[in-house]
C-alpha cells in the first residue's frame, strides 16, 4: 500500500501537489497584501481554483500564516469541501482500492 505512493509513476501527483501549494501560498500572500493595501484583489474563485487543482495545503497554511479567509463561512465551506474531496479521493486511491481488490480476489479463491 505505501509502496504505491512511492513509485517514480505516482511521484507526478507529489510534485502537482507541492507546485499549487506553493502557487496558492503566493496567491494568498499577494491578495492579503492587497487587502491590506486597499488594492485590487484576486478573486475567490482564482483562489479555490489554484485550492482545487492540488494547491489546497499551501492555501491552508497560507490562511493560518496570514488570517487571512479564516472568518468568512462562505468561504471556508468551500474551501474545506475541496480539502475533504482531495482526502476522499488520496483514501480512496490509497486504502479502498487495495482493500477491494483484496476482497474480490478472495471471493474469487472462494468460488
Amino acid at each position: 500500500m505505501i509502496h504505491l505512493a512511492l513509485t517514480a509513476v505516482n511521484s507526478i501527483p507529489l510534485l502537482l501537489y507541492c507546485v499549487m501549494s506553493l502557487l496558492s501560498f503566493a496567491l494568498y500572500r499577494d491578495d492579503k497584501y492587497r487587502a491590506e493595501q486597499g488594492k485590487w484583489r484576486v478573486p475567490e474563485g482564482n483562489l479555490l481554483l489554484f485550492d482545487l487543482l492540488g494547491g489546497w495545503i499551501g492555501g491552508f497554511v497560507a490562511q493560518r500564516t496570514f488570517h487571512h479567509k479564516i472568518s468568512k463561512t462562505s468561504y471556508q465551506f468551500l474551501f474545506r469541501s475541496i480539502v475533504a474531496l482531495h482526502l476522499a479521493f488520496w483514501f480512496d486511491s490509497l486504502l479502498l482500492s487495495e482493500a477491494l481488490l483484496k476482497l474480490i480476489g478472495n471471493r474469487l479463491l472462494i468460488s
